[in-house]
């Protein structure tokens, strides 16, 4: 598995956005998927996990379809600054592309 690459940017809000390939199905290839570390957390730290699909669309707007992200770095850094939730690690997988024209 190739090295995930990491990305900072104030719109990560203080969080760490790496991403990584994987081949999750030999008929549909491989997928990128998004990992956005809120600040402070230490690689082997434990915390929960939020899945969410449409990874491409979650946390820069150069990434994003249509030029503008759903801004999900900005309320979840946000939700765990006021205790409103405990730290937790973002998931996004990116769609193919490919099935959205099947489906």
């Amino acid at each position: 598995m190739p090295e995930p690459q990491e990305k900072w940017s104030a719109d990560l809000c203080g969080g760490r956005l790496q991403t990584f390939l994987w081949e999750h199905h030999k008929d549909l290839g491989e997928r990128l998927v998004r990992v956005w570390t809120p600040p402070g957390w230490e690689a082997g730290q434990a915390v929960k996990a939020l899945w969410l699909n449409d990874g491409q669309n979650l946390f820069r707007d150069e990434d994003a379809f249509g030029g503008a992200c759903w801004g999900v770095a900005g309320t979840v850094a946000h939700l765990i600054a006021a205790r409103s939730i405990p730290p937790i690690v973002v998931l996004g997988i990116d769609h193919t592309g490919r099935m959205r024209r099947t489906h």
